[in-house]
């Protein structure tokens, strides 16, 4: 399986400056396919823009297991409040495979480049509000993201 990295956008993002992209513009341009699954998010920071009434860092670490299950409708509308996506860690499952509890949490600061759980079909990974990763065993997800971003190939294990 390959990955990859976002080198920009494309297409006009919401980012103040041409190029500039965020977790939102990724979703927009992966909706038809982030809309199917279930999703588990950890190992989140992010910025969220002042109108918004949801922190999801706060929420995340209230939770005993630091794991937030949402489906991709919701995880889709919770990334318009966001304004700067630092870290984060967004697998996607297939509803059924969905709502476990993980033994150890997905992270995205120095994670090895691939899927981390095997029955996830997605991962988004944030790294460090510079770019993005993204990991999928359908290839629909990597041709709605070769058509919305220049893309680097990332070689996983």
């Amino acid at each position: 399986m390959r990955g990859y990295k976002t080198i920009r956008k494309i297409t006009p993002g919401t980012g103040p400056r041409q190029g500039e992209y965020e977790l939102f513009d990724l979703l927009d341009a992966l909706k038809p396919e982030i809309v199917k699954y279930r999703w588990s998010v950890s190992d989140v920071e992010v910025m969220h823009l002042p109108s918004s009434n949801i922190n999801i860092n706060e929420l995340v670490d209230y939770l005993p297991h630091k794991v937030l299950w949402m489906s991709g409708e919701e995880l889709y509308e919770l990334s318009k409040s966001i304004s700067t996506t630092i870290w984060g860690a967004f697998l996607a499952f297939n509803p059924e495979d969905a709502d476990f509890e993980y033994e150890e949490a997905p992270y995205s600061e120095g994670r090895p480049p691939s899927i981390q759980h095997p029955a996830a079909m997605i991962e988004i990974q944030a790294v460090d509000c510079s770019y993005f990763e993204v990991f999928a065993r359908d290839t629909a997800v990597i041709e709605l993201l070769k058509q919305h971003f220049e893309v680097e190939a990332v070689e996983s294990i």
